[in-house]
């Protein structure tokens, strides 16, 4: 089981690499833009929040072995905003419940 400390120390970890994931995405969006060309692109946010949350919610409950209240910790989240995320993107995998 992970201990909070070490949740710290992963968060502080984290928040070195920081720098290392902006440049990342800084890069990966000056691609997208020169693929673009001249055409706008239209609700960038919400395109790449939807891209990015599931894929990274799915490595954070692989790096927990599922455990939802440490994945939850280590997102910032409540158990509960997790497991609604979860529902949305995931089957019975990481929550425990079908699907309606």
């Amino acid at each position: 089981m992970m201990s909070t400390e070490e949740v710290a120390s992963i968060q502080q970890k984290s928040q070195n690499q920081a720098h290392g994931l902006a440049q990342q995405v800084n890069e990966v969006l000056d691609r997208y833009f020169a693929l673009l060309g001249n055409q706008q692109p239209d609700n960038l946010y919400q395109k790449l929040m939807t891209e990015i949350e599931k894929p990274m919610i799915e490595s954070i409950m692989r790096y927990v072995r599922g455990n939802q209240s440490k994945a939850a910790r280590v997102l910032g989240l409540s158990r509960g905003t997790l497991r609604k995320k979860l529902a949305q993107y995931f089957d019975t995998t990481h929550v425990g419940k079908q699907r309606d």
